[in-house]
């Protein structure tokens, strides 16, 4: 039974009248941050964890199941669904599972929501302004309507691009099904997420480096991979004074192809680094809206090399500029 208890993978706590600890499963020592041997035979205060505590009075003091969502104060912090149930003179049984990833789920929805609605509101309350304007003011010149018009043009896109990532992100979430995986060049992916970048900035210089001359295949879906490079150009060439310079070096190693993606931008502080894969996150907020960036850029790369297994890292000093290094097996 010991056994058994061991290898669930709800944590599980039993106590005597007293509140003392007479059984705990290593899974519910890690939940509650502390060690087996520090609660066992010991009284449950221990765990210094008040809700738990109270919630196992409740369910001895009233005789029936009590359930509440306990979230632990030690690093890092969980979301805990505990079920107490008392068993008479003999005590009580806690029934700990783990529900930080459903909650973490609840809490990105949120946020995404309230983002996604800041980050509407402010163009849509400029092309409003605009429009009233214009509307009430039909004796404007020639030049200053221009100039109006091209600010809600502007505002639009700045829309369009934050809806268009916002589909991207969840076409990622949904999966990514073994039919649309393919052998793709990387070389080629880079050369057309190259084009795509000039096309919109024409000073920029970008390098593709490729070392050695074998060839650098992936198993990918084409059109994600295609989506993350050019995100990772256009983020690089952004944050680049005029004319920028982008290098992207290849590698192959027996086991992985790593890729860089190396700018000499304005780079980032250290503290900035540890967020910037968050959605919405931006480390000029200023300077991200007035370059008709939507905050969830980055994102999508991480969730994209995710998706096929790789690992993103970031390395940047400011004023020098930002290293992205992609790494995907083979």
């Amino acid at each position: 039974n010991v056994a058994i208890l061991e290898s669930l993978g709800e944590g599980v706590v039993a106590i005597d009248p007293m509140m003392t600890v007479t059984y705990i499963n290593k899974i519910a020592a890690d939940f509650l941050g502390v060690e087996k041997e520090i609660l066992l035979g010991k009284s449950f205060a221990l765990s210094k964890q008040p809700q738990c505590h109270q919630l196992i009075h409740e369910a001895q003091s009233k005789g029936e199941v009590a359930t509440a969502v306990l979230v632990t104060d030690k690093k890092p912090k969980r979301y805990l669904d505990a079920i107490a149930v008392p068993r008479g003179e003999a005590g009580a049984i806690m029934v700990l599972q783990d529900k930080t990833s459903l909650h973490k789920i609840i809490d990105l929805g949120r946020d995404l929501i309230a983002n996604t609605s800041h980050e509407l509101k402010t163009p849509i309350t400029i092309i409003r302004g605009f429009a009233e304007t214009l509307h009430d003011h039909p004796e404007l010149s020639r030049e200053v309507t221009q100039e109006i018009t091209t600010m809600m043009v502007a505002n639009c896109q700045r829309m369009d691009t934050l809806v268009k990532n916002l589909l991207a992100l969840a076409a990622v979430e949904e999966g990514l099904p073994l039919a649309r995986l393919q052998e793709c060049d990387l070389v080629d992916l880079i050369e057309q997420a190259k084009l795509s970048i000039q096309a919109i900035h024409p000073t920029a210089k970008i390098e593709i480096a490729p070392k050695g001359e074998e060839p650098f295949v992936l198993m990918a879906d084409s059109d994600l991979f295609l989506q993350a490079i050019i995100n990772l150009l256009d983020n690089a060439v952004k944050y680049s004074k005029p004319p920028a310079e982008v290098t992207i070096i290849l590698e192959r190693g027996p086991h992985e192809i790593t890729l860089h993606v190396r700018d000499k931008g304005v780079g980032m502080p250290a503290e900035a680094l540890d967020h910037i894969f968050e959605r919405f996150y931006a480390v000029d907020k200023t300077r991200s809206r007035s370059l008709g960036g939507s905050g969830l850029g980055l994102s999508i790369v991480e969730r994209i090399v995710e998706k096929h297994q790789g690992k993103i890292s970031v390395k940047s000093i400011q004023d020098e500029g930002t290293t992205f290094t992609l790494t995907f097996p083979i």
